[in-house]
């Protein structure tokens, strides 16, 4: 599967997390282990903002980026950092904390694996480069010559 292709499944998952985060974030939070029962709009604002706005831009980037990975590398590069620093975040707590259990590794291992396409990604494409067309000369057409 080539990076391009593995870009935009990637896209597509976070924007479809992005939405789903912005239209049910009590469903989001279950998902992620919060209890949604007694969620505050203050909670619920919280989010719909982490996990609806910015995995929704997220997503919508990296999708625009998978279309031409060369020419949107800086974003691919952020958006793979972003997520190497979530993974980062979810290990450092898991040794500050203690162990998350196995869905916390599974999460960890698959921000990791989307860094590392994304940034790979960004890395690996490199723009065509085109090659400076010279129009033919024609002496006469120039100007008057001498023979």
């Amino acid at each position: 599967m080539s990076l391009r292709v593995l870009t935009g499944i990637a896209g597509i998952i976070f924007l479809a997390l992005g939405l789903a985060g912005l239209a049910n974030p009590r469903w989001v939070m279950d998902f992620v282990g919060y209890s949604s029962a007694t969620a505050t709009p203050m909670v619920l604002g919280e989010v719909r903002g982490v996990y609806g706005g910015l995995f929704a831009v997220m997503g919508l980037f990296t999708l625009i980026a998978a279309a031409n990975p060369a020419a949107n590398r800086g974003a691919l590069l952020l958006i793979g950092m972003l997520w190497f620093g979530v993974c980062a975040g979810r290990l450092a707590g898991a040794y500050l904390d203690g162990s998350p259990g196995l869905p916390g590794y599974i999460a960890a291992s698959c921000e990791f694996t989307f860094g590392l396409a994304l940034t790979a990604a960004a890395l690996t494409h490199r723009a065509k480069i085109e090659r400076k067309r010279t129009e033919p000369t024609f002496p006469l057409a120039a100007g008057p010559t001498e023979f």
